[in-house]
């Protein structure tokens, strides 16, 4: 495994004890790995301790360079936003993903 991808799965595994801890564990749908704000935390956190640690990169050079990834997580957020609320309107819950959002 390269060195950045033990960034991104560490953070990820912490955005989802995150989420854990904010929503709680009212069924057994909410243990599944798969958890928004993980894939949000992998994504911003995991390069960003990435290029402080191992490339060396100063705090405002890294946030610009990682801009792109806050920006897909933003479009994330929205897109599942966007369905979870169609999905709610169906009778189908996606809570358990997205939650604690």
């Amino acid at each position: 495994m390269s060195k950045k991808m033990k960034y991104i799965v560490g953070t990820y595994i912490y955005g989802c004890v995150v989420s854990l801890f904010f929503s709680g564990v009212p069924s057994w749908l909410y243990l599944l790995p798969i958890k928004m704000l993980g894939i949000i935390f992998g994504l911003t956190l995991g390069n960003a301790f990435y290029d402080k640690k191992e490339l060396e990169i100063a705090f405002i050079p890294s946030v610009i360079r990682n801009a792109k990834y806050t920006i897909v997580a933003a479009i994330m957020l929205l897109v599942i936003s966007e369905i979870k609320g169609a999905l709610l309107s169906n009778g189908i819950d996606i809570s358990f993903f997205t939650a604690p959002f």
